[in-house]
C-alpha cells in the first residue's frame, strides 16, 4: 500500500484556499496514465486551509467574535 497526498491552492477575493487530499491507494489501483480513481482511495482526509482577510476573520476566538458582535 501506498500513501498519496495532493494539493491546490485556489485564489478567491485575495484569499488563498489550500485544498489538500490524503489517503491510502494499493498500487494494482494506480492506472498506466498514473491516476487513481476518488473510490479506491482508502483512509481519505480532506483538509481545507485558507489564508487572507476572510479566514482570518473565521478564525477569531470567542471574545474577540463576542466583541465584534457589540461594537
Amino acid at each position: 500500500n501506498m500513501v498519496v497526498e495532493g494539493s491546490q491552492s485556489i485564489w478567491q477575493n485575495k484569499d488563498e484556499h489550500k485544498i489538500t487530499l490524503r489517503g491510502v491507494v494499493r498500487r494494482d489501483d494506480v492506472t498506466a496514465s498514473n491516476t487513481v480513481s476518488s473510490s479506491l482511495v482508502a483512509d481519505a482526509t480532506l483538509r481545507f486551509d485558507g489564508k487572507g482577510p476572510l479566514n482570518a476573520k473565521q478564525r477569531q476566538g470567542i471574545l474577540t467574535q463576542i466583541f465584534n458582535i457589540l461594537f
